[in-house]
């Protein structure tokens, strides 16, 4: 190796190295080579000659105190790091969950018990699109400490009301199939029991608009004559058995009447999942499932392109069928 050093004076460099330790593919320090003991070890543990340092002769020979590294850190000059100190730092990621205001319009839609506290619902923006819902312990004590050590919050609680527009000026909050199970044991109002048909119907037909008059006769009156908005539909077994807890916290759908029809508002991996809970329990009725599949024969076309689609996503698609409803009918 040449000496290069007056090439570039103010280059700022440091000394190479021309000795290493060199570790076996069992990470055993192995400080020599030694070819008779490396053929041994077989085809793939075998280790090159090329990979142990050079002896002091050859590191004198070849001139290796001349091979310099150049790290890009050391040609910064010191004014330089001084400013850079000095720069603004970075906006952190992350959100500031806010205290959600318009508690007393879901009060007044779900009619929810004193139970249900408002301290406990958490939104990220101010618009309040999204109604997130924590434990008190999260609310009372975590966020508050988090908020005063300047720290904000990726995610957390869980999704349990949405705003949803219903008209020119109008919205209101649906209920999320997430948060069913939160709110469901709260609210005095919008929320029906369901038989095993119209239960396994609404789940055969996510997805599509429904008309009132597909469901049975006393479903179909109940909605006719129910306001438009969020409903959570509780199956109630036809056989008369009860459901356990869970059974009650699990089997719910949450459905959006609209002014002339009713859409499922649940994601596809909830609706698989409720519905090999009713074939676990015995509850799924196949026969009637292929009726309903050849008189509404399903389409995967849209389902391929969308494979991907996450739950909020899908059910941010059923809001949009929802809110086409109310736009029809206003027309």
């Amino acid at each position: 190796l040449l000496d290069v050093s007056a090439i570039l004076p103010k280059l700022k460099r440091r000394p190479g190295i021309s000795t290493w330790k060199v570790y076996d593919y069992d990470m055993v320090e192995t400080p020599v080579f030694d070819e008779a003991a490396e053929a041994a070890k077989g085809k793939y543990k075998t280790l090159p000659g090329s990979v142990f340092p050079p002896s002091a002769a050859e590191a004198e020979a070849f001139h290796l105190d001349r091979c310099m590294r150049c790290v890009p850190h050391d040609e910064t000059p010191p004014e330089d790091a001084n400013a850079r100190g000095q720069q603004p730092k970075g906006k952190k990621h992350g959100e500031e969950y806010l205290p959600f205001t318009e508690f007393k319009s879901i009060q007044s839609t779900y009619e929810l018990d004193a139970g249900f506290e408002a301290s406990q619902l958490f939104t990220r923006s101010d618009t309040g699109r999204t109604v997130n819902f924590v434990t008190s312990s999260v609310a009372t004590e975590l966020l508050p400490a988090m908020k005063a050590l300047d720290m904000k919050v990726v995610y957390t609680g869980i999704k349990v009301f949405e705003r949803h527009d219903v008209g020119i000026g109008e919205s209101t909050y649906r209920l999320t199939q997430s948060g069913a199970h939160i709110a469901l044991p709260h609210m005095n109002v919008r929320k029906l029991t369901v038989g095993n048909r119209d239960f396994q119907y609404f789940l055969d037909r996510r997805g599509d608009l429904l008309q009132f008059d597909d469901l049975s006769a006393n479903l179909a009156a109940v909605f006719k004559a129910a306001p438009l908005g969020s409903y959570a539909c509780t199956l109630t077994r036809d056989d008369g058995v009860a459901l356990t807890i869970p059974e009650q916290l699990l089997l719910n759908l949450v459905v959006w009447r609209g002014r002339n029809t009713i859409n499922v508002m649940a994601a596809k991996p909830d609706g698989f999942a409720l519905t090999s809970t009713l074939k676990a329990l015995g509850l799924y009725d196949d026969e009637f499932a292929r009726e309903t599949l050849a008189k509404f024969p399903k389409t995967d076309a849209k389902g391929d392109q969308n494979k991907a689609t996450s739950n909020e996503e899908e059910e941010d698609e059923a809001a949009a069928a929802a809110a086409e409803d109310v736009d029809e009918s206003t027309d």
